[in-house]
């Protein structure tokens, strides 16, 4: 018994080390995202003044969905932006706890995969950094892991309520972030597989889903309704806005075609989102702060090539589904396969590298990890070898290279400073 209680301590340490840490970085950390710079402050300016939204030629941040702009707005200064980006805080901190609630729902993990996961979910470079800014990204991550969460929930216990309450969050990620419109194939996947392999499929359950479908029509496509509107496209965007006035964000794709047909220019997209993913660049003039991100670069192929691996391994068992964790995989898989399509997809076509950025994957983040640790778990059932001591052993490592390159990047900046 105090073994159990001493292993649960560990992981809420764990969590309470990721806290503090995050909220150092907090300290040091501009409120403003260095793609967006301070667009997403004019539009809370813009917000607070005329107690309304402003629409996309007054400003390129407007045509997202208002859900961030409408409760950033309590906590918006018109002097002081740093006000804003606490709210950015508290989404973190709650995403972090529900990550954290999750892993101790997952009955099969060891408490020590528990807290690998959870240390290396927190030092995560563009989770660290992107969660914090002010911006949108920073509600639809903590309603991505939401919606992770919920998922699980359902799958534990599919009851209607349950459902209702997915569709719900759902519906709110729809009001936050265009991404959620890729959540949607997976959530109607987890309603309809549960009801028919599981429960006899009754009025009741087809109730249901309409219910979740009128959900996600009232609550969550409004701003589509009025892009489509006011700007003939449900999905108008601000693209216009960088290929004018910023060309520096091209990707270098033919004008005259919507797609190349150069793989080297598909090549680099690749290597470039995979760069910003697990070790995003700092300006810097220290050598060391350059040399820890090559190493990451490299190191982190581990944590990709197994993520790769879990996902093949579901894909393989798609036809035997049984257990509710199978579900749940196929789930992240689905969600994961779907946002990053829609990431590349969006970049060829348009030839802006504003697209091409892995913050548009970071709702997803908690899935990469279950497929992480599927992948992990295909190694070690395979072979004789103790993989996954040695990949554990490796991921713990990865994680305090992320430590210390931030407490670097850190110094730094307190010393230019």
């Amino acid at each position: 018994m105090l073994k159990e209680i001493t292993e649960k301590d560990k992981l809420l340490y764990v969590f309470l080390f990721i806290l503090l840490f995050n909220a150092f970085v907090f300290l040091f950390q501009s409120p403003f995202n260095y793609d967006k710079d301070q667009m997403y402050n004019e539009v809370q300016r813009f917000h607070n003044s005329n107690h309304s939204l402003s629409n996309l030629w007054n400003s390129p941040n407007t045509q997202h969905p208002p859900l961030y702009f409408y409760l950033a707005s309590f906590f918006y200064s018109h002097d002081n932006p740093r006000t804003t980006q606490i709210f950015s805080f508290i989404c973190y901190i709650l995403t972090l706890v529900l990550f954290f609630k999750l892993l101790k729902k997952f009955n099969f993990l060891s408490n020590k995969e528990r807290m690998g996961l959870l240390l290396f979910f927190g030092v995560l470079p563009q989770m660290v950094i992107q969660s914090k800014f002010i911006s949108n990204d920073t509600l639809s991550i903590l309603l991505g892991g939401m919606l992770l969460y919920l998922v699980w929930q359902y799958l534990s216990n599919p009851t209607t309520k349950r459902g209702i309450l997915l569709a719900i969050v759902t519906a709110l990620g729809l009001l936050t972030k265009a991404t959620f419109v890729m959540f949607l194939p997976g959530v109607l996947f987890i309603l309809i597989s549960t009801k028919i392999t599981k429960i006899k499929f009754s009025k009741k359950h087809l109730l249901g889903i309409v219910l979740l479908f009128l959900i996600l029509i009232t609550l969550g496509s409004t701003k589509y309704f009025i892009n489509a509107k006011f700007h003939d496209n449900p999905f108008t965007t601000s693209i216009e806005y960088y290929k004018n006035f910023e060309p520096q964000y091209k990707l270098g794709l033919p004008e005259s075609s919507s797609f190349s047909s150069d793989i080297q220019i598909y090549k680099k997209m690749v290597i470039k989102l995979y760069s910003d993913f697990w070790a995003p660049e700092f300006i810097s003039d220290i050598k060391i702060v350059h040399d820890l991100r090559k190493l990451i670069l490299i190191l982190s192929l581990l944590p990709t090539i197994l993520i790769i691996i879990g996902g093949i391994r579901v894909i393989k068992n798609i036809r035997k589904i049984e257990s509710s964790l199978e579900r749940y995989e196929i789930f992240t898989l689905i969600t994961v396969i779907l946002v990053l399509g829609g990431v590349f997809f969006a970049s060829a076509w348009s030839n802006v590298s504003t697209y091409l950025q892995s913050r548009y994957l970071l709702p997803t983040t908690f899935g990469m990890l279950i497929l992480m640790k599927r992948g992990l778990k295909c190694l070690n059932t395979t072979n004789r070898i103790p993989y996954n001591k040695i990949l554990e052993s490796s991921i713990f490592g990865l994680s305090l290279i992320y430590l210390i390159y931030f407490l670097i990047v850190i110094a730094t900046t307190i010393i230019s400073n």
